[in-house]
């Protein structure tokens, strides 16, 4: 096994044994999405916290709404003109973000998004731009190598 894995492992393992836990997921997932139901069910958290930006607190009431159906997505703008900005965060009845917002929803454990604010966001450049896109990958020695 590589050791870059077993370490990540081990440290994985020993925030569980402190009662924190990670669920790593691919978005739209529907093995992801009964995964992390299955695992707050199993845990009973004090808390859930959830990618996305912390700004989108606010929208919580209305995302746990029995009003609010899937899909549904949340957008966040920024800047102007061609340093224009967004990010996208949709979600559908098989999307682990999703799902577990609704559980913990159901069994009044306390939700929150966890990412830094638009704003906050250290991968944009000046323009809002993001230093992920392909234009920076394709300069990137490690993408080279």
């Amino acid at each position: 096994m590589d050791e870059r894995l077993a370490a990540a492992r081990r440290a994985r393992d020993a925030l569980a044994s402190d009662g924190i836990h990670f669920v790593p997921v691919r978005h739209h997932s529907p093995a992801c999405a009964r995964a992390a139901v299955s695992l707050i069910d199993a845990v009973s958290p004090a808390a859930v916290l959830i990618e996305g930006p912390r700004h989108y607190d606010s929208l919580l009431d209305d995302l746990q709404s029995e009003d609010t159906s899937p899909p549904v997505a949340v957008l966040t703008v920024r800047g102007e003109g061609r340093g224009r900005a967004s990010s996208l965060y949709p979600m559908a009845d098989f999307s682990p973000e999703w799902v577990a917002l609704r559980r913990a929803g159901e069994l009044g454990v306390s939700v929150g998004f966890i990412d830094l604010d638009e704003q906050d966001r250290p991968e944009l450049d000046d323009e809002g731009r993001v230093l992920q896109s392909e234009r920076y990958l394709a300069q990137s020695r490690t993408v080279a190598d």
